[in-house]
């Protein structure tokens, strides 16, 4: 086919001229091997490359970069609970993550490189949980924020450890966290512990009750532990548990344990359970005779907005206890309320999911910078193992309400008894 045109000079002349070009160009490729490239990272089925922001559509993950290239960037696996009757509650955990990787990508990255994170939905369901966490893992991560419930942990968390992958998940006490060999690393204190140190202010600030009924939900493994070591603790105070008044998730109508409870005639009413139904039966204690918020008192599982929403004015001078303070005024805390208020129509970061997620990122950022993590194939593994050793007895961690340590892999913090008023919470007293 070319031989004919070879013939003519006019066509020697193009096809050198052509072949010279080639040679150019591919010169032109060769020499350029050594420059950085220039891409746009898309996650899911979008691209984002507006500042620095990060959005969540369902259960993908957007994020967009300034500074580094976000070719390199660090895939950082997300497990909340996104669908189901812990949905309020997870989704707080995934916008704590989220604003730090907010807030670190446009400081920078994490060790110079930006985290691309992807939300994964366990619907605290455990068969969901264990097919996420799978997911998690074979996206290869260097760590994996999650799962934030006990549910999800328990049924998930061994598929990281398999792994040798570092996670942070919900732990209900010391033992059950070293069942995981250092892998796990707790998003919360322990809620045993909390609720042993958070009964103990109450009862101190109401001397005069001396026997109490435990609300609870027996299908929560987490809230069996809360009650559990609730019950324990009043024993250990000399003051009589009259029973354990179970509720289901997501109860609406929360007049039958209401009435059950004050047929026992207790002197205070302490409860395990989440904001909305702890706001509902406060409301149904107080109309049937409960004249006295002070007698009721709550875990942290129930600080929310829609507790404050729902409860109102039959929340007046009743306690709930916590570790984190609504009204911490550090610049990182105050900064975290304002956008977290943006976001949500005014609404306050009352969820304890909320820090617990928003630190474990911190965590991680301040372990891979520490011990020098590269996230390279060939050494992921022991870098692994250098974050979970890092992270076992870590102190100063920068935190939503100040620096943080880990004892033994676990969260260490304050507990703090909150008196409500008006509809907020206002601090009574605290105990380490």
């Amino acid at each position: 086919m070319y031989a004919m045109g070879l013939r003519s000079t006019r066509a020697r002349r193009l096809s050198l001229a052509v072949i010279l070009m080639l040679l150019l160009s591919m010169l032109a490729v060769l020499a350029g091997c050594g420059t950085e490239e220039s891409t746009t990272l898309t996650t899911g089925a979008t691209t984002s490359t507006a500042g620095a922001t990060t959005s969540v559509t369902g259960a993908t993950t957007t994020v967009s970069t300034e500074g580094p290239s976000p070719s390199s960037a660090w895939v950082l696996p997300e497990l909340s609970i996104l669908t189901g009757p812990g949905a309020p509650f997870g989704a707080d955990a995934q916008w704590g993550a989220l604003y730090a990787v907010k807030e670190i990508n446009a400081a920078g990255g994490m060790a110079g490189r930006p985290i691309d994170m992807k939300s994964l939905d366990t619907a605290m369901d455990p068969g969901k949980a264990v097919t996420e966490m799978t997911n998690a893992v074979a996206m290869n991560p260097i760590a994996i924020i999650g799962p934030m419930d006990q549910i999800s942990t328990t049924a998930a968390g061994q598929v990281a450890v398999d792994a040798g992958i570092p996670f942070f998940g919900s732990f209900n006490d010391a033992a059950d966290l070293a069942s995981y060999g250092g892998w796990g690393i707790s998003l919360y204190p322990f809620i045993p512990d909390m609720a042993e140190a958070g009964i103990k202010l109450w009862v101190e600030a109401n001397p005069d009750i001396k026997s109490v009924v435990i609300f609870t939900v027996p299908s929560d493994p987490a809230l069996i532990g809360g009650s559990a070591a609730a019950a324990e603790t009043f024993k250990t105070l000399g003051i009589t548990v009259l029973g354990a008044i179970d509720t289901t998730a997501g109860q609406m109508d929360m007049s039958a344990p209401a009435i059950k409870a004050i047929s026992l005639k207790p002197d205070g009413y302490y409860s395990v359970l989440n904001s909305e139904e702890q706001a509902r039966l406060t409301v149904e204690l107080r109309k049937r005779g409960v004249t006295e918020g002070r007698r009721v008192c709550a875990g942290a599982g129930a600080n929310g907005a829609t507790f404050y929403e729902v409860g109102g004015q039959a929340l007046n001078d009743t306690f709930i206890w916590d570790v984190a303070d609504i009204n911490n005024t550090s610049e990182r805390w105050q900064n975290l309320v304002a956008a977290y208020t943006a976001d949500h129509a005014g609404a306050l970061p009352y969820s304890l999911a909320i820090t617990g997620q928003y630190n474990a990122v911190w965590a991680l950022k301040t372990a891979i910078e520490a011990i020098g993590a590269t996230g390279d194939s060939g050494k992921i593994a022991e870098e692994r193992t250098k974050i979970k050793e890092y992270l076992l007895n870590a102190t100063g961690i920068p935190g939503a309400q100040g620096p943080f340590d880990y004892v033994e892999g676990s969260f260490s913090g304050p507990c703090l008894l909150f008196q409500i008023k008006d509809a907020k919470p206002v601090l009574a007293s605290s105990r380490k």
